[in-house]
């Protein structure tokens, strides 16, 4: 993937993130910023979906002890420590950050996984056009029942 469609791929990734911020404070979820984080939680339900950490918009990079004190402010909501974000606006090394505090991928991508390699625009060319095609209809329903 050339640094044009790579820019392109990111953009898309963020439209992506700014719907799922938007349409889960529409269902209530609320948002607190702590550090470098955003925590967001809602009142009254314990969905993990709606309940979650995630880097602050604009943010490359979030230190494990930034992360921590988000996952800290979560079980304080009574919520199951969780962090959400995209992976393909992060550099690979982000998830190993996640993986070393003992968090685990809810949902990766299968073939990823198998490859032991990240899905990120800049090795998206490393998997078939299948591959691509089948998240892309994850996430569009995804986002549909979201």
């Amino acid at each position: 993937m050339d640094e044009a469609a790579v820019r392109e791929s990111r953009k898309i990734l963020r439209r992506v993130q700014e719907h799922l911020h938007h349409a889960h404070a529409g269902l209530g979820a609320r948002q607190e910023t702590v550090g470098l984080v955003d925590v967001l939680y809602h009142p009254t339900s314990t969905l993990s979906s709606l309940n979650y950490v995630t880097p602050r918009r604009s943010t490359a990079w979030v230190p494990s002890e930034m992360i921590n004190q988000g996952l800290e402010h979560l079980r304080k909501l009574e919520r199951t420590p969780r962090v959400q974000y995209i992976e393909g606006l992060f550099p690979p090394l982000f998830s190993k950050t996640l993986f070393d505090l003992g968090l685990e991928a809810d949902c990766p991508l299968p073939e990823a996984r198998q490859l032991g390699i990240e899905f990120t625009p800049e090795n998206v060319s490393l998997f078939s056009a299948d591959v691509f095609n089948r998240y892309l209809v994850t996430l569009y329903e995804y986002l549909q029942v979201h």
